[in-house]
């Protein structure tokens, strides 16, 4: 990990931007899946709740690397706090 930033609740709907959500033309980006909730970010390398995976509870954290010509998410963790456990022993 180079930059890690997790996101608040304050911040996740302005933190999709560029992501899921272009500010300047005000309009989704094309190829985001919409099911993918951008919550923390490596360096702008996203991790994202895949919310299509949802239990109803939580969902699984994915992570792609950004600058490759088309999204890529792979497993990182089965849960958010998972998630949360993984990046505290790293």
């Amino acid at each position: 990990m180079n930059y890690l930033v997790i996101y608040g609740a304050a911040e996740l709907i302005k933190r999709q931007d560029g992501y899921s959500y272009n500010p300047l033309k005000k309009q989704p980006i094309p190829g985001w899946p919409a099911h993918m909730v951008v919550i923390a970010d490596d360096s702008a390398d996203p991790y994202v709740l895949d919310l299509s995976q949802s239990n109803g509870e939580d969902a699984p954290v994915m992570f792609a690397y950004h600058g490759q010509g088309k999204w890529d998410f792979q497993p990182y963790a089965a849960s958010f706090s998972e998630f949360l456990r993984k990046i505290h022993e790293k």
